[in-house]
């Protein structure tokens, strides 16, 4: 009896200080069917200027992903394709199609505050991560998990330390920090307007203030997402990309 007693008090506080990788996974997995498409707009703001991109997106569990500018018409056309940490872009106006190297993978994509660095890593955080929980944080009332990220020693990565919070309740991520080896803090994300869209309760703006550059901040809004549905996959193919 004592035994059991035991292995059910092991239990139930397993059940209740889940591992940081645990809580990074989950946090990752709101986001991820086995596929999804979705349409959103990505706001550029800085203090000369405003402009706002439409596009479209979609991925699968492949680890591949396209994104498709649909406006404005000057832009309409541009194409960002995935396929691991391999990036492309295709532009419309001159037809060519370009490899990002590894060289500028911290440039900003489109324009915005926003890398090819991060779409790369969007969806490896666990494994090019080393996770621990440092603590909890109330952000607007949310209860959170305070995740410090640093990375594994194999890994080539840009930042040296990220900082995340995690809604206990729901796995959604609430906020992101990322430093680099100064320790200086160089960018903040947010995750906002909390809502169902696509059979899924998930953030619908992600917010990514730049700290380094005032003024800086880029918006996305998601418009619409599907989850679990079938793409064909001459979507994530070279000759889609430049159809």
């Amino acid at each position: 009896m004592v035994l059991v007693a035991i292995y059910a008090l092991i239990s139930v506080c397993t059940l209740q200080e889940p591992t940081a990788a645990d809580i990074l996974q989950r946090s990752e997995d709101v986001f991820r069917g086995s596929s999804s498409y979705v349409k959103l707009n990505m706001t550029i703001t800085t203090p000369d200027y405003e402009r706002t991109l439409e596009m479209e997106s979609w991925s699968d569990d492949n680890d591949r992903s396209l994104i498709h500018t649909l406006s404005p018409r000057k832009e309409a056309g541009n194409k960002t394709l995935r396929i691991g940490k391999q990036v492309w872009m295709y532009l419309k106006r001159t037809e060519r199609t370009l490899r990002i190297p590894p060289s500028m993978m911290m440039q900003s994509w489109n324009g915005s505050d926003f890398t090819f660095e991060d779409l790369v890593r969007e969806s490896d955080m666990v494994d090019d991560y080393n996770a621990t929980v440092v603590g909890t944080e109330t952000i607007a009332g949310r209860e959170c998990w305070k995740l410090t990220l640093t990375p594994k020693s194999h890994v080539a990565v840009v930042w040296n330390t990220m900082r995340y919070r995690i809604e206990k309740n729901t796995s959604l991520p609430v906020k992101a920090e990322y430093f680099n080896d100064s320790g200086e803090l160089i960018r903040t994300q947010l995750f906002e307007n909390v809502r169902e869209m696509g059979g899924r309760t998930i953030p619908t703006v992600w917010k990514m203030i730049n700290n380094a550059k005032p003024g800086n901040v880029t918006a996305i809004e998601l418009l619409e997402a599907r989850y679990d549905i079938e793409i064909d996959a001459d979507v994530f193919s070279r000759q889609n990309l430049e159809r």
